[in-house]
């Protein structure tokens, strides 16, 4: 508890300093917002300095009405990232390709219409085209993520673009024992948000709803793009995000850490506010067809890439950190989530 409440006041001298206003101020505003329902990460992303925004959904809210909406009622299946690949093949539904996954259990990898399992990852290796993705199946926040660069069967050496060089052994030893991982083509993005940002692939994350009577609706949309050579575009870990309008026009970026906005992309300088989302109508379609395949859930984020032929799923997220998506317009309680939060 002792350590827990150093690190609140931590955190709030930075974001009194940021903000050039006063220490006091700053904890009397969180104590307020803290009796409201409103936990740290909320009061240092939204801007509750000075008012609370009425339609703001806090994030306790959100975890009970997410849970609700999307019953944990799968039975033996996990529905992780290998699951959602193999959803989208068998329903033609454009998705980065997975080529496999590998854990302290079991292996699959798919070549063509043949499925290998129990491979080495010495094996897998020789099998998958370089530069490829790794990631956590089950994991979020852009943990684990990283792009195998190369593979040197003579030398045994595995390249990764974090800059590591592990040999086979310890590759297969100190990432694969543990948990499982998938194995995904690296996405060639559009030129226009390439050009804002080469360091990721760049995502749009779409929120999306179906209703008891099987409607779809379309919550928001936001525009995420990586900074300073990060290999992932969450927000997280630096990232920008612009709200998507109607017509897949962007809006100035904002940023969760520091709370700043950007009318350009920090580090290419590319003015964000207006530009054209490429395909974002068969972005829409994609996703609404995706969720259609998925009897349950009904509240879900979508993270889609956009290539030069158009979007492919990235991921599909059931529960989000809510407070990074209602940023640009001061809350959700008024669009179509109403129904959910009072059903």
């Amino acid at each position: 508890m002792v350590q827990k409440i150093v690190d609140v006041t931590s955190s709030l001298n930075a974001f009194s300093k940021q903000n050039q206003v006063s220490f006091f101020y700053v904890l009397w505003r969180f104590i307020i917002c803290y009796l409201k329902g409103f936990g740290l990460k909320e009061f240092l992303s939204y801007p509750l300095l000075y008012e609370i925004p009425a339609n703001l959904i806090r994030y306790r809210e959100y975890s009970i009405f997410e849970k609700r909406v999307n019953p944990r009622s799968t039975g033996i299946v996990e529905f992780d990232k290998w699951i959602q690949s193999c959803v989208w093949k068998a329903n033609n539904i454009p998705h980065v390709k997975t080529y496999g996954f590998m854990g302290p259990r079991a292996s699959v990898y798919q070549l063509g219409e043949r499925t290998l399992v129990n491979k080495k990852i010495s094996e897998v290796l020789e099998l998958i085209p370089c530069p490829f993705v790794i990631k956590p199946a089950g994991g979020g926040h852009g943990d684990g993520f990283d792009i195998v660069d190369e593979y040197d069967k003579q030398s045994n050496i595995v390249q990764l673009r974090s800059g590591k060089r592990i040999s086979v052994e310890d590759f297969q030893r100190e990432y694969f024992s543990k948990c499982d991982w998938i194995f995904q083509e690296l996405v060639v993005q559009h030129e226009t948000l390439k050009q804002i940002n080469s360091s990721s692939v760049n995502t749009a994350r779409i929120l999306t709803a179906t209703n008891e009577k099987g409607e779809f609706i379309l919550l928001d949309g936001m525009m995420k793009f990586g900074t300073a050579g990060s290999m992932i575009d969450n927000m997280g870990a630096g990232g920008i995000g612009c709200h998507i309008d109607d017509n897949g026009k962007l809006s100035k970026g904002y940023s969760v850490n520091g709370n700043k906005i950007f009318e350009c992309h920090p580090d290419s300088g590319i003015s964000l506010t207006g530009i054209t989302i490429p395909f974002y109508q068969e972005v829409i379609d994609t996703v609404k067809t995706a969720h259609s395949c998925l009897p349950r859930p009904q509240f879900l984020g979508w993270d889609v890439a956009i290539t030069p032929n158009g979007p492919v799923i990235v991921e599909v997220n059931s529960f989000m950190a809510v407070y990074v998506n209602q940023k640009h317009d001061n809350g959700y309680r008024q669009t179509g989530l109403k129904e959910f939060l009072e059903g």
